[in-house]
């Protein structure tokens, strides 16, 4: 099957995740201007950001059971509303503290129902299972690509219109994303097949103790703490550290969305080196990589090339492997 007749789901997935991920990476410019606006230092909005990401995690396991029961269409639809609700209500609020509920919370939410556990689980309902690994990688790739093309246009828009501007055409972008969701129709094929295969599953107790008493089920989970941690660290304070060493805004943007469209080639190269070899062996050089150019990065003189030539191969060292 060619990727140009893959089901109208498949094309509105990659769009909602364009537009939920390339926001969320975005954050990080904004960290320096909302702190000076509240006058609150940095620490108020990472705790923010982190806040977001906790509540991110959390929410997976109840939207994930939430698209099982009512269909990933309204979990999508309701997300993008969380989503664009939260980020106006950060742009007019006059409280820091709001910033929990809108930033933290309602983003948080927002992303949980728009992000890939429940854009892929609609995927792999409508794709032959023959073609759902090109379909979930894909759909995957998606994620990077939104990174690369939005932050620039974030920046632009914070220098334009301010990071209150900023916000509100963010929220505006997710009227996309409802549009997106209202034209999601699932395979009825898809569906029976689903429903076949739940009767054969382990009830959630079970394939939850069987998980916890198997020492890869937490190896998954510390690899995924590290990958995460690494991720959201540098995604949020990335353009506050190059403003430190005095490089212009435009350099993070820069070296953000080079993030984006080189994880793309990385982890399709990965991906390969993981069919090709042992996955544990090729996780490990790839952390092992990672540890290197961060290192590198911390250690050597910052000015607008380090940072962007360190940065790719960073990017190239399996950045979505963790989403």
């Amino acid at each position: 099957m060619s990727i140009f007749r893959f089901p109208a789901l498949v094309w509105l997935g990659i769009g909602i995740l364009i537009v939920s991920l390339g926001i969320r990476q975005s954050f990080g410019i904004f960290m320096m201007p909302i702190s000076d606006h509240f006058q609150t230092g940095r620490e108020f909005f990472s705790f923010a950001i982190a806040l977001q990401n906790l509540l991110f995690g959390l929410f997976q396991p109840f939207v994930g059971m939430a698209a099982d029961k009512w269909g990933s269409k309204r979990i999508i639809l309701l997300g993008a509303i969380a989503y664009a609700v939260g980020l106006y209500l950060t742009s007019i609020t006059t409280e820091a503290s709001v910033l929990y509920f809108s930033l933290g919370a309602l983003v948080g939410l927002g992303l949980s129902a728009t992000s890939y556990v429940i854009v892929l689980g609609a995927v792999a309902k409508v794709v032959p299972a023959e073609h759902a690994a090109k379909a979930f990688g894909l759909t995957t790739a998606a994620g990077s690509f939104g990174m690369f093309a939005m932050i620039p246009g974030a920046q632009l828009m914070l220098e334009d219109m301010g990071w209150q501007g900023a916000l509100q055409g963010f929220a505006v972008l997710c009227t996309l994303m409802i549009a997106f969701s209202l034209f999601m129709k699932s395979s009825r094929q898809g569906k029976a097949a689903s429903t076949q295969v739940e009767a054969n599953e382990l009830t959630l107790k079970e394939a939850l103790k069987e998980a916890f008493n198997h020492k890869g089920y937490w190896l998954i989970h510390a690899g995924f703490f590290v990958c995460g941690f690494h991720v959201m660290f540098i995604a949020t304070h990335l353009p506050s550290y190059l403003a430190d060493k005095n490089l212009p805004a435009s350099s993070a943007a820069l070296a953000l969305a080079y993030v984006g469209i080189f994880n793309i080639f990385g982890s399709y190269f990965w991906g390969l080196m993981g069919d090709k070899f042992s996955k544990r062996h090729v996780m490990s050089m790839l952390y092992l990589f990672r540890t290197v150019v961060i290192a590198a990065f911390v250690t050597m003189p910052v000015t607008e090339h380090t940072a962007a030539l360190l940065v790719e191969p960073l990017a190239s060292a399996g950045w979505a492997q963790c989403h």
